[in-house]
């Protein structure tokens, strides 16, 4: 009983020691060498395979969208392509994908996904990710095309003003 006693207070002495360099703006990597944070955040990236997908095919944009199944599709096509090792479980795991995914602060569609081309304007529907979009897609949301139609005209207008000083 005593010794029940004695471990939990030296587990709480330990709390009050992290919360305490918590408070301090302190946190265990900062008692920690540069090169061993250094080897750590390595060791992260080494072992998460969306993030080498995410930085290589994607691009987080708010307003964004990106169909669920294509974005599957291009991230188990990325790591064949390269050979790289996903494990097993994930390779059967869509839902793995759309979890890391919102970690990310990608937000589910819930199939309310509305795709609208930027050459023909046609839309599609389906279920996908609200703020990620593939790199250089030709697909976007009605509100991120309205940004960048409202960004030209901007843009536009910019270059009157200035033509118009010029003269």
């Amino acid at each position: 009983m005593a010794q029940a006693c004695c471990s939990r207070r030296s587990e709480l002495a330990r709390r009050r020691g992290y919360l305490k360099l918590q408070s301090e703006g302190k946190g265990l990597r900062d008692k920690m060498p540069t090169s061993a944070v250094e080897a750590l955040e390595t060791m992260k990236k080494a072992q998460d395979p969306l993030a080498e997908w995410l930085e290589d095919c994607c691009e987080l944009a708010q307003d964004g969208g990106m169909p669920s199944v294509e974005g599957w599709k291009s991230f188990l096509a990325y790591h064949s392509e390269r050979n790289s090792e996903v494990p097993q479980s994930v390779k059967s795991d869509r839902l793995w994908f759309e979890r890391m995914l919102s970690v990310k602060g990608v937000r589910d569609s819930k199939g309310n996904l509305v795709l609208v081309n930027r050459k023909d304007g046609v839309e599609k529907r389906s279920r996908g990710f609200y703020g990620i979009q593939f790199k250089n897609s030709t697909w976007g949301t009605k509100a991120q095309l309205e940004l960048e139609r409202s960004q030209r005209m901007r843009d536009a207008e910019v270059k009157r003003d200035v033509a118009k000083l010029a003269k």
